[in-house]
């Protein structure tokens, strides 16, 4: 069972990100109401920072990161909030925290940053609390510890935090804490205030990005979470003014609505494929189709997606579907191969058969390029077939030269695994930033491990870091290897970490 989140990442240069990627990144900083009292002017607020006074050094390195009375300096900004956290100052040390835990302008110092946010909570700051409750759920900077989380997000609920109280409420829910009476109440006053608009919970939304493998598990995911979990994801769809309440607007724009989706769903974007299923498979303003259902979940199960896994499971069961794929199987239609197939792979209605998945993706490459993806990855792994890594890599290659988007990104991730070469055709910059704003899961682990491993770019594990947490928050638990891996490599020999 894993429920994980980390503080989250704000880009520290747009040349980093694509416009549409900053949109989700507000400041995760505490900058409090009154930073800077309008009567101290910047010239007397150097001086007073200069003299040794902590509280105008936050001060200022503020007006430096916010180039308020001065030009915008962020090197100067971690220049004076080091002054200013050297002194023990709590709310310095949180925002040094942030830039350490990201990297900005600073080498990227994880385990530098927890002692900062921790200092910072036992100190009574709220968003510190916060931040400390969650990095004890999420087994990578400290070991996962319930209790510890418990008594972190208690103190940030206490203190007003909505966040806090929706996870303690979450976290229970799942079996993994007991919240006693007293603060139950707290949490249902603070999600209702929040709900309300009422409680001013400054730069926490933006403070956390949640890594979470078991959200389904709980509960069957709504449409509408289904739809907004895609307009995060899959450009084009928040221009839409898409209003879920409204049948005859979204009858009206579902044309529009489905070809955005199906552009995502070619590079490998998780929501768009579990979204498209969902629709296929309820008949929602479309004809359903259990078999194009099937098909987008099959998908979105090949990407990780854990949505698709909870929805093809539940189709699977269903007889009606099972005799529509039985049927289109036996007239060789290419799509029901291809579902097969992977439902004898993974083992979803019996034992794995990967012999079988073999043959039937055999039958099916010739129509159908998922299928020969998949047999690909068949030699890859000696799933059905002998193993031949040189058979498997060049049908990747031939599938990524045909123009197949996901493909290219599943050659690079391979060759990569294994320190091989990869072509720059294979990592184009530009090709490989359109894939990613398009929703690419294996785009964004590819970057990722760009990053790692300074391939076509200077090595900034922060950089991975963020694309990998980016991957396991939507729900990629091989990326979440990869971020763990890169704590672990990194990890002091020091108690409180190991």
């Amino acid at each position: 069972m894993l429920f994980a989140g980390v503080v989250s990442i704000f880009p520290q240069k747009k040349s980093d990100y694509s416009q549409r990627e900053l949109r989700y990144y507000p400041s995760p900083f505490f900058i409090p109401d009154d930073y800077s009292p309008k009567f101290m002017e910047t010239f007397y607020l150097i001086q007073k920072a200069n003299s040794g006074d902590p509280i105008a050094q936050h001060a200022l390195a503020i007006r430096y990161l916010l180039g308020d009375g001065v030009e915008n300096d962020t090197v100067k900004s971690v220049f004076w909030l080091r002054k200013a956290a050297g002194q023990d100052l709590p709310a310095a040390k949180y925002n040094l925290g942030i830039f350490e835990f990201n990297g900005w302008h600073t080498e990227w110092a994880p385990f530098s940053a927890f002692k900062h946010f921790l200092y910072a909570a036992e100190s009574g700051m709220r968003e510190a609390q916060l931040a400390i409750g969650i990095l004890y759920t999420e087994d990578l900077i400290v070991r996962r510890n319930f209790p510890e989380a418990l008594k972190w997000l208690s103190k940030a609920s206490l203190s007003g935090s909505t966040h806090a109280a929706e996870k303690l409420e979450l976290l229970e829910k799942r079996g993994l804490i007991q919240i006693d009476s007293a603060q139950k109440k707290v949490t249902l006053t603070n999600k209702l205030l929040g709900q309300q608009g009422r409680q001013a919970d400054k730069n926490e939304k933006a403070l956390l990005q949640y890594i979470d493998f078991e959200a389904d598990t709980i509960e069957t995911p709504s449409d509408t979470m289904l739809f907004y979990d895609a307009i995060d994801e899959c450009p084009g769809l928040d221009t839409l003014g898409i209003n879920f309440t409204d049948l005859d607007q979204i009858k009206e724009k579902m044309p529009l609505i489905k070809t955005t989706l199906e552009k995502c769903a070619l590079y490998g974007n998780p929501e768009a494929l579990t979204l498209l299923g969902r629709i296929y498979e309820t008949g929602y303003l479309t004809q359903k189709n259990l078999i194009k259902a099937a098909y987008y979940y099959v998908k979105g199960v090949r990407v990780e997606s854990p949505r698709s896994a909870f929805f093809l499971w539940r189709l699977v069961n269903s007889p009606v579907f099972m005799r529509q794929l039985t049927s289109l199987a036996g007239k060789k239609d290419p799509a029901a191969l291809f579902i097969s197939a992977r439902l004898s792979l993974i083992g979803v209605t019996s034992i794995p058969d990967h012999a079988r998945a073999a043959k039937l993706l055999q039958s099916a490459e010739s129509e159908s390029a998922d299928a020969a993806m998949e047999l690909a990855f068949c030699y890859l792994q000696g799933k059905g077939v002998k193993e031949d890594y040189s058979e498997g890599i060049n049908r990747l290659s031939v599938l990524a030269d045909k123009g197949m988007a996901e493909a290219a990104y599943w050659y690079a991730l391979f060759s990569m695994s294994r320190g091989e070469y990869v072509p720059e055709k294979a990592i184009d910059p530009d090709t490989l930033e359109e894939a990613v704003f398009n929703g690419s899961l294996p785009a964004l682990v590819v970057r990722g491990i760009m990053y790692r491993d300074g391939i076509n770019r200077p090595a900034d594990f922060s950089k991975a870091a963020d694309n990998f947490r980016r991957a396991a928050s939507r729900g990629s638990a091989s990326s979440y290897s990869l971020l763990k891996r890169l704590y672990d490599e990194r990890r002091p020999d020091e108690d409180m970490f190991n």
